[in-house]
């Protein structure tokens, strides 16, 4: 177990903050990040010991959004000529 801050108050905070990331895992605990838990690989994150695209679902999302940026860069992108 990590302690998240220095003191109660900023722990109670950097929970709030772990707790908001973690709805947007998808509590699959797969462990694909390196975490045993989705909810333990948040707590990495906030604490910044590890990068949201670890996570590979939070990685596909992150590619599938920059794909659909780069669609609207370029309309005919998906066009054949």
């Amino acid at each position: 177990i990590y302690k998240l801050g220095s003191d109660l108050q900023e722990s109670l905070a950097l929970m709030a903050r772990v707790e908001e990331f973690e709805k947007h895992l998808p509590g699959l605990d797969c462990g694909t990040c390196g975490a045993p838990t989705c909810h333990s690989f948040a707590e990495e994150v906030i604490r910044g010991v590890a990068q949201e695209n670890q996570c590979i679902y939070m990685l596909q999302e992150h590619i599938q959004d920059i794909f659909n940026s780069l669609g609207k860069l370029s309309p005919n992108i998906d066009k054949k000529e």
